[in-house]
């Protein structure tokens, strides 16, 4: 799913950009506005999708 409509969302796979290699997102964990914001402002622009739980 694109970054952008998975708010609100719950993370299916780790999301875990490098540098620093360390994971923003865990499974289970819902997405939120502000994970999003962190991934396209702060860091990681090459980060395209997630991966969500279908319910």
């Amino acid at each position: 799913m694109p970054v952008e409509s998975a708010a609100g969302l719950v993370c299916a796979r780790p999301v875990t950009p490098y540098p620093p290699g360390i994971p923003l997102l865990w499974p289970g964990e819902k997405i939120t506005g502000a994970h999003i914001e962190l991934l396209r402002e702060r860091w990681y622009n090459e980060v395209d999708e997630i991966y969500v739980v279908i319910p």
